[in-house]
């Protein structure tokens, strides 16, 4: 067969590339400290107040389930406006500790504790006095503040609102990425260096002296403001007093590599100070810059500097890069932001936590940082605000050497993956253009290495080919075995499902590093891939991919596969994530014990071990007629509807017939079985008796429960004497939705149960009509 083959070739324009930042003047700031002061604590008691399940928070205290009438009446006069637990992730196990001295002790559940926010400071002290009286209240406090110890000292720092905004430039609180909080993880090691690819770093300025290695040439002052910003020096004196700003990582070396745009030989000199950052040492390269056409508009593609990149990344580098400043300005495509594996591309946000306007928005953007009016030091001891992607770059830089620094042994893959799925989702829900995976967040991208948080870096070996394209010409260049050159190939996808412990609230990535395989990527610079399918991750297997090759010359002579065979691929991949554990039921506790006649009471499923999603499922045999179940979760609700009437005879201690009911907890792990006999007592124990008769003093409907419900719950009422009797449910409109009771009854107390399954969420009226009185109560369905 005969080939034409046609070569690719690049026009050279000139090259030039310009700064991103847009120096805009500092806006006027004000202070506005984090306010606390209508927010109090609570450690309720179990049994005595919940949140629904599956509810995070509420904003509306009426769907709380209490089960006390007393507190429930003692929270209808508090201002409530917002509720959830304190410590969310907080297990029962937790209160076990074994200490150094192999000692066990027992701390306080925390899962017990809520945050209560009221109207005002003068709410939450009379909330905090209220409940403090209350039985089911062990606690009841007003939230408060705390000084870290790692909060610089510089005079400066209160300005920084990238790091810690509490306002103070009229943004938005909290609209940060939570930097003092990540410093009291880790504020960064000496043993880190981040390249600072850019026009020069002033190494003698206060903030910066002792850190700065390599170009000792400052071509502007954009070089020392991107420097400050990743690492400048924290609690630093000049002059006996408190002084400057500090950077995202307070301990990291920075390595400068300095350029000039007028001035620089053009791209084989971008190659040569990428390659020296690297080989002296650099973990991390900076880049905010972009290439540019030589009429000065951006989307300049560049060969020979993405291969300094491509090795960079083969050397275990990570690459972070700006997005642009191009928004407001024609969105255009730019490199290096847009070269794709191994660069880590950052977009602009504002103190409000908004996309910055200038900022380029495009498929290439992986997160967002701030990028408006950033204070940094410039060169001499001063300092200025910026603005652009080029000071919301060094906000990902130093993350990526603060995560490198705490965990030496991850790779570059591990850290930009990190990175985003620690990112505060902003925007469209998931990834976007404008914002990536979210403005990047410090401390959760360092929590992410700590327990409960597993990372596991893996391997799997030999894969399957889901098949290949057609024959079509590429550039390969930097693969070992073959000269840099045009080819013939044929790409082959090649996938191995592989299976790792359960994991929940997990992540899993591909890492280039040690893979056998490379990306669609044409030209090919041979970079080492392995990545996720989408849609593939359960909680204990994930889909990974990569792409061989097969290699013709240009004369149509067979060279091999590249860089192997399916049944030869390396995956290297990586698995973050909380370890699943199967659950076990240790016990099934049943409140009150025994269960009296007209009195719902529950069982619960206690667990020993267990984590994650944890489902439960409840089966019964035996229950007598009178008796009404329902489930929610781990707790069975068990209602003795035995009618005690007026004409009953009276023996003491008369319990109910023995009927048992199992439950089945499980995730993905696996599952624990348990089966309970309720104790019930149809006796009148605690009720009035007339000569060995039930004597009931007053008709009356009580509140039902539980309430919230969801779909079922139990209506109590008690008759003073034999009477006519209609029970009903109403919607809130007064349209009649359920007749329950209809029919003459004797003195005594009953229990209906309700079953909301057909209605929709909402307030009931429940309306007990005798021959003489009538009462109504509110009931709330929710769903």
């Amino acid at each position: 067969m005969k080939t034409i083959v046609s070569k690719v070739f690049r026009f050279k324009t000139l090259f030039l590339f310009i700064l991103m930042s847009t120096l805009i003047s500092v806006s006027n700031a004000y202070s506005q400290s984090k306010d606390l002061d209508n927010e109090i604590l609570v450690y309720f008691l179990p049994d005595s107040l919940e949140i629904p399940l599956k509810v995070a928070e509420l904003t509306d205290a009426s769907k709380l389930i209490i089960k006390s009438k007393k507190l429930e009446s003692a929270l209808k006069k508090l201002s409530i406006t917002n509720i959830k637990k304190a410590f969310p992730d907080f297990n029962a196990k937790d209160t076990i500790r074994i200490t150094s001295k192999n000692e066990k002790i027992k701390l306080p559940n925390m899962s017990r504790v809520f945050r209560i926010k009221l109207k005002d400071k003068e709410d939450a002290k009379l909330a905090s006095e209220t409940l403090s009286k209350e039985n089911g209240v062990l606690f009841a406090e007003q939230n408060g503040y705390a000084s870290s110890d790692l909060i610089p000292s510089d005079n400066r720092f209160n300005e920084q609102y990238s790091l810690n905004n509490t306002g103070q430039t009229g943004g938005t609180f909290d609209a940060d990425i939570d930097a003092p909080e990540a410093w009291n993880i880790f504020t960064g090691s000496s043993l880190i260096k981040v390249g600072i690819i850019d026009t020069g770093v002033d190494g003698n300025h206060p903030d910066l002296s002792g850190k700065v290695s390599g170009s000792q040439i400052q071509y502007d002052e954009h070089g020392t403001h991107v420097a400050g910003i990743c690492a400048a020096r924290a609690n630093n004196l000049y002059n006996n007093q408190n002084y400057g700003v500090v950077g995202v990582d307070w301990n990291a070396l920075l390595v400068s590599k300095a350029f000039n745009d007028a001035k620089s030989t053009g791209d084989p000199y971008l190659y040569q100070i990428i390659n020296e950052a690297v080989n002296e040492g650099a973990n991390i390269i900076n880049n905010s810059w972009k290439l540019l056409f030589d009429n000065s508009q951006a989307g300049r593609y560049s060969t020979t500097v993405r291969m300094a990149f491509a090795n960079a990344y083969k050397q275990n580098v990570v690459a972070v890069a700006s997005s642009g400043n191009t928004g407001d300005k024609g969105n255009i495509y730019q490199y290096p932001g847009g070269f794709g594996q191994g660069i880590i591309t950052v977009a602009a946000t504002d103190h409000n936590d908004q996309w910055a306007p200038f900022s380029t928005y495009k498929n290439y953007v992986d997160v967002s940082a701030p990028g408006s009016d950033i204070l940094s030091t410039i060169p001499g001891t001063g300092f200025a605000s910026f603005s652009g992607t080029s000071m919301a770059t060094p906000h990902v830089s130093g993350i990526a050497s603060l995560l490198k620094g705490y965990n030496p042994n991850l790779y570059n893959d591990d850290i930009e993956y990190i990175i985003r799925h620690s990112a505060e989702d902003k925007g469209t829900t998931g990834w976007d253009q404008y914002y990536g995976t979210g403005r990047v967040n410090a401390y959760k991208a360092l929590q992410f290495l700590q327990s409960p948080y597993q990372l596991n870096q893996l391997s799997a070996y030999g894969g399957t080919d889901y098949g290949s394209t057609g024959t079509f010409n590429t550039i390969i260049y930097g693969a070992s075995g073959l000269a840099d050159g045009v080819y013939i190939v044929k790409r082959h996808d090649v996938r191995k499902t592989i299976y790792f412990s359960p994991m929940y609230d997990h992540y899993a990535w591909g890492r280039g590093i040690g893979s056998t395989g490379w990306s669609i990527e044409s030209p090919n610079f041979a970079m080492p891939y392995c990545d996720v399918v989408e849609g593939t991750l359960t909680t204990n297997s994930v889909q990974l991919r990569t792409y061989v090759y097969e290699v013709w010359n240009i004369a149509y002579q067979f060279v091999g596969w590249y860089p192997t065979t399916p049944s030869n691929v390396t995956f290297n991949y990586t698995v973050l994530g909380k370890p699943l554990i199967a659950p076990v039921i240790s016990s099934i506790t049943q409140t009150p014990n025994p269960i009296g006649s007209g009195v719902t009471g529950t069982a619960t499923a206690n667990l020993s071990q267990g984590s994650g999603n944890i489902s439960y499922s409840w089966s019964y045999i035996n229950k007598p007629s009178w008796v009404s179940l329902s489930f929610s979760g781990n707790v069975a609700y068990i209602t003795n509807d035995y009618v005690l009437q007026k004409t009953t005879s009276i023996q003491q201690g008369a319990l109910a017939p023995a009927f048992t009911f199992t439950c089945v907890a499980s995730n993905s792990a696996g599952s624990s079985t348990m089966s309970y006999q309720p104790y019930l007592d149809n006796s009148l124990s605690g009720n009035q008796l007339v000569n060995n008769k039930l004597n009931v003093e007053e008709t009356k409907l009580d509140q039902n429960y539980p309430n919230p419900f969801n779909p079922v719950t139990t209506i109590k009422y008690q008759l003073k004497e034999k009477s006519y009797v209609s029970l009903k449910v109403y919607d809130i409109m007064g349209r009649e939705v359920a007749m329950l009771i209809n029919t003459k009854q004797e003195s005594g107390y009953y229990s209906v149960p309700f079953n909301g399954a057909s209605l929709s969420s909402g307030v009931y009226i429940c309306i007990l009509k005798t021959n003489d009185i009538t009462i109504s109560k509110k009931i709330l369905l929710t769903k």
